[in-house]
């Protein structure tokens, strides 16, 4: 009953932008610029970062990694804020140091934050879902791990992104 009313809610706030679908590239970073700056219920400028990829250290989380470290300084404003999250701190540190070193950006180590955040510790995904404007969710298997995240990111006004490749799962949510 909550995760039907908190569908209808999430959709109704969906609803009421106005999105535009790019399949040139050449879009992509006004796309991104302009996807920041809707203020997605009211919050995002009084949040520390505009995304947070969470699972980073997992198999899919480390090529989102290499790829968000290689466009974040290229948006207007000055960049995108972002951080990565997971279980272990210490995994996503090299995934961190990893994309650092593949990318020639020594940098990268004191830009990128960790919050340690597991799937399975509700206050955990709080509080990290009340830090992102949008939190990209690389964790899986998403019939397993995709609700819970969907559902906080929701009950604590962060956009989720799920790049799930499992049609049956987004169905349900």
């Amino acid at each position: 009953m909550l995760l039907n009313k908190l569908k209808r809610k999430a959709l109704a706030e969906v609803d009421s932008y106005n999105f535009q679908v790019f399949s040139d590239p050449c879009h992509c970073q006004q796309t991104q610029h302009d996807l920041l700056e809707m203020a997605p219920f009211g919050t995002s400028t009084a949040r520390p970062y505009h995304i947070i990829i969470f699972g980073a250290s997992g198999f899919t989380g480390q090529f989102v990694v290499e790829e968000v470290a290689r466009t974040a300084s290229e948006g207007p404003g000055g960049g995108l804020r972002w951080a990565v999250a997971g279980r272990s701190r210490s995994k996503l540190e090299k995934v961190i140091e990893q994309a650092a070193v593949a990318l020639s950006k020594p940098e990268l180590k004191s830009e990128v934050e960790v919050i340690v955040a597991d799937v399975c510790d509700q206050d955990s995904l709080a509080a990290m879902c009340k830090q992102a404007v949008i939190v990209l969710s690389c964790v899986g298997p998403y019939r397993f791990f995709g609700e819970p995240v969907v559902k906080t990111c929701v009950e604590n006004g962060a956009h989720c992104i799920d790049i799930s490749g499992e049609p049956q799962v987004i169905q349900l949510l």
